[in-house]
């Protein structure tokens, strides 16, 4: 489990009395994570790998909205 933060904006556009348009962006940002592993025990081998993990997503979303 990471946690982390979001932020984001939006905006709608009535087409018409019923029908509308939408348009939202939104960044997650849950840092970053190290991972190691390896054979580092093995003789002749003894190779560790390291690598970071940073987890970032932008999402946007496109919709029709239909108002009853």
């Amino acid at each position: 489990m990471q946690a982390g933060w979001t932020a984001g904006f939006g905006t709608e556009y009535a087409i018409t009395n019923c029908w509308s348009i939408k348009l939202e962006y939104l960044y997650i940002d849950l840092g970053s994570t190290s991972y190691t592993s390896g054979f580092p025990d093995i003789p002749g081998v003894g190779a560790v790998y390291s690598t970071n993990v940073d987890t970032a997503q932008h999402i946007m979303r496109v919709g029709f909205n239909f108002k009853f």
